[in-house]
């Protein structure tokens, strides 16, 4: 079982290198490349130059890093409770792939980054890099699918002969999709509403719209459009994809089906 870690520190950047040493330190436990945990530190370290740079821009504060691993990868938080920051400049950062700095770098880098607004409690950014070492997912793959004398061509044609189907969320849709929450984040996940099947739910249509992927009887992608509260405008949010499934086009289906509902 991984332990969560948290450190505090001022809001000035010569902090950086304690910061990067607990990232490494957490991963050693991790089936992370060097590659993922660079990318990690690098992020992260965006992250704290944003808080400096604009939360704590008028005086100095401080800054909590949160450090959740879980077995296929690591969560990163940073809290801050400077300057408040509109969502919007979270939501409508243009993607742009390799980029050199700021938000746009965090995107590139990370499979998940998200910002949440903490009221009085100020604001904190979360993100997420998934395993990406083929070891590990070879290995996975060997545990979870019965095919262990096939070829690794053979059992990728045998995987296409089940399609993928994306689609709006249905009734009973909503223990596949705590499910798929569970088997990636195991309970770290930082909207335990996610948790509670009933709750997805009866949430569906007031809190979030829901879209899906699915593969034969099993939810391997979710995909929601976040209602802000008294308010007209969504976010997009709460994209995970089956592990198993990753790097197939799956989330890029879902983010269409998306961006449709939001029109």
């Amino acid at each position: 079982m991984h332990e969560s870690i948290s450190l505090k520190i001022p809001s000035d950047l010569k902090f950086m290198k304690i910061v990067e040493d607990l990232i490494r330190d957490t991963c050693d436990t991790l089936p992370l490349t060097e590659e993922d945990i660079q990318a990690l530190i690098e992020s992260t370290e965006e992250l704290i130059k944003n808080a400096i740079l604009h939360a704590y821009k008028e005086r100095a504060g401080y800054i909590q890093i949160g450090l959740h691993p879980f077995r296929t990868g690591l969560r990163i938080d940073v809290h801050d409770w400077g300057l408040p920051m509109s969502y919007k400049k979270h939501i409508s950062v243009p993607i742009k792939e390799g980029a050199s700095e700021g938000f746009n770098k965090i995107y590139d880098l990370m499979d998940l980054f998200e910002y949440q607004n903490l009221g009085k409690d100020g604001k904190k950014f979360v993100i997420i890099k998934y395993a990406s070492h083929p070891l590990h997912r070879e290995e996975e793959t060997r545990r979870t699918i019965p095919f262990l004398n096939e070829s690794k061509k053979e059992r990728e044609k045998e995987d296409n002969t089940i399609p993928v189907t994306v689609r709006k969320f249905a009734e009973g849709d909503e223990e596949g999709i705590a499910r798929l929450i569970y088997k990636n984040y195991g309970y770290s996940y930082i909207k335990d509403l996610f948790y509670y099947p009933q709750k997805v739910f009866e949430s569906h249509g007031k809190k979030f719209y829901s879209i899906v992927a699915q593969r034969g009887e099993k939810i391997i992608g979710h995909f929601a459009l976040v209602l802000v509260p008294e308010s007209t405008i969504a976010e997009i949010g709460v994209a995970v994809v089956d592990p198993e499934f990753q790097g197939r086009g799956i989330m890029n289906r879902m983010l269409e089906l998306v961006l449709k509902k939001a029109e």
